[in-house]
């Protein structure tokens, strides 16, 4: 089974409507954890580069591995996989299932605790919000229909606003200890 991570489309406005869920924009590289290997938005296997995450055998999953400690990612030894969405489990395929359901079996499955995480999500955000964030040192909000299917395209079901660039000065210390509740 060939896998294609989903993409992004540039917005420059929160999308409007109650169908939608948000989540932090991550500043790392985008990684696939493909039954042990942790492949490259690009298709390159980078396990060797990212030694510290160990990618579970028996499921795919699409995330961002980050430096918690917000220094280049490539230089750090202290690197969390953050996790937002599970594509297979035990070889069955989960990609047909709305995104909150794989969400629902994402969090049965990540153990609390390592450095593989389930990145946090909300679903409402306001401009308010999405402003704190970016004076707080974020980089941006992801949104996604809650009820859309992965398809591994750019098909406008998940979308990336990002902070505009003076706002980013990170004023935050590690992985999930924000300012900012559910973040």
């Amino acid at each position: 089974m060939k896998y294609a991570p989903q993409l992004c489309v540039p917005v420059t406005a929160l999308p409007k409507g109650n169908e939608w869920i948000y989540e932090l924009k991550y500043d790392g590289y985008r990684i696939l954890a493909v039954n042990s290997r942790l492949i490259s938005r690009n298709g390159k296997d980078w396990t060797d580069r990212f030694k510290s995450i160990q990618a579970p055998s028996n499921m795919v999953l699409d995330g961002e591995v980050v430096s918690e400690s917000f220094s280049d990612v490539r230089k750090s030894s202290s690197l969390a996989y953050m996790v937002f969405d599970i594509l297979s489990l035990d070889d069955v395929d989960l990609r047909d299932k709305p995104l909150l359901k794989r969400k629902e079996i994402l969090q049965s499955v990540i153990a609390a605790g390592s450095n593989i995480q389930c990145s946090d999500y909300k679903k409402t955000f306001t401009q308010a919000e999405f402003d704190a964030l970016c004076k707080g040192g974020f980089e941006g909000i992801i949104a996604k229909r809650a009820n859309s299917t992965y398809s591994g395209t750019r098909n406008g079901d998940w979308v990336k606003l990002k902070c505009r660039p003076h706002a980013i000065t990170p004023q935050v210390t590690g992985v999930g200890k924000s300012k900012y509740p559910n973040y």
